[in-house]
């Protein structure tokens, strides 16, 4: 059953027809086969909110499921951790706190430097010690000055 194209009206020819009967229920279009969803592995929920101390996260009331709370206290850098064990319902509390970092951590010798506020007010001796040698001599500027201008 061939047929001939009709004209659409618009100068452009129609498609021919072609019988749904005959397509089977793709419209004329191979099968498309989707893969398998593949289950991936569900973590439980993680819940909790900011408390002030570790007292207020020892002492807020979680769920008895199991499922795990954080308690964040900006005040203390800590991260307290709360569940109930599933098991023997006892309450689980842990502490997280960062480690302190010790203040070579680059490697670097400081033994040899001041603090920032002893040379400052060393400076601020040497300028007074100057002016009162000489008034007439303005005080030397901050910052290094460029000799080739």
């Amino acid at each position: 059953m061939n047929q001939q194209p009709m004209n659409s009206g618009y100068g452009v020819p129609a498609p021919p027809y072609r019988d749904p009967s005959m397509m089977g229920a793709g419209g004329g279009y191979p099968p498309y086969s989707q893969p398998p969803m593949q289950a991936v592995p569900q973590s439980p929920p993680i819940k909790g909110w900011a408390v002030p101390s570790e007292e207020a996260a020892r002492q807020a009331l979680i769920d008895l499921d199991g499922t795990p709370f954080l308690f964040l206290d900006a005040n203390n850098g800590s991260i307290y951790l709360k569940r109930i064990n599933p098991t023997d319902f006892t309450v689980v509390f842990q502490v997280y706190r960062p480690d302190p970092v010790p203040p070579q951590a680059n490697g670097a010798d400081l033994s040899g430097y001041v603090p920032r506020a002893d040379f400052d007010a060393l400076v601020q001796m040497v300028q007074e010690l100057r002016q009162a040698q000489s008034p007439a001599l303005p005080a030397p500027k901050k910052g290094k000055e460029n000799p080739n201008p």
